[in-house]
């Protein structure tokens, strides 16, 4: 919910004020991330738009996603993406559409891939730090092997994002 929450206030912030969501795979992760947007677009006004396109995972959800939404009579300033991955499908289209990023629609993307910085337009990115949440997980293990009761040793450590702020955002 969290990630969602910051993507859509970012775009907000930014000026953005038809938001757009593209989802990824029915799994959690996606459904949360949708329940963060539209619980902050929709505390913005209740005449807000907003728009959840079709999804998936991937660059060609990103490609589909995004034609559903430029084909929408109203098309969005700002466009959440599931992954970095579904924000570089949806680039290419506004690109290929002749539309400028940021300028006509900006664009927010998650998981702060290696390729997000190298794109045409530097893709605004959050970062979950992957690497810190798998040493973290290890050492909890480490802990817990060989305890007669594992939940004796459960621990929720929170590791917060961080939003990558890069030019496909940067209306202002």
């Amino acid at each position: 919910i969290a990630l969602g929450r910051a993507a859509a206030s970012h775009l907000w912030d930014e000026g953005c004020r038809r938001i757009a969501y593209i989802p990824g795979p029915s799994l959690l992760g996606s459904a949360r991330r949708r329940d963060g947007y539209l619980e902050t677009v929709k505390a913005k006004g209740p005449k807000v738009y907003s728009r959840v396109s079709p999804g998936g995972d991937g660059i060609d959800a990103g490609v589909n996603g995004m034609k559903a939404l430029l084909a929408d009579p109203v098309r969005p300033d700002g466009v959440f993406c599931f992954n970095d991955s579904v924000a570089t499908g949806a680039m290419k289209v506004i690109l290929d559409a002749g539309l400028r990023i940021p300028e006509d629609i900006a664009i927010v993307g998650l998981g702060n891939n290696l390729f997000s910085e190298h794109l045409r337009v530097p893709l605004t990115t959050i970062d979950q730090h992957p690497a810190t949440m798998g040493l973290e997980a290890a050492k909890l293990m480490l802990r817990l092997v060989g305890t007669k009761n594992a939940l004796a040793g459960y621990q929720r450590l929170l590791i917060p994002a961080t939003l990558i702020v890069r030019r496909s955002s940067q209306k202002s």
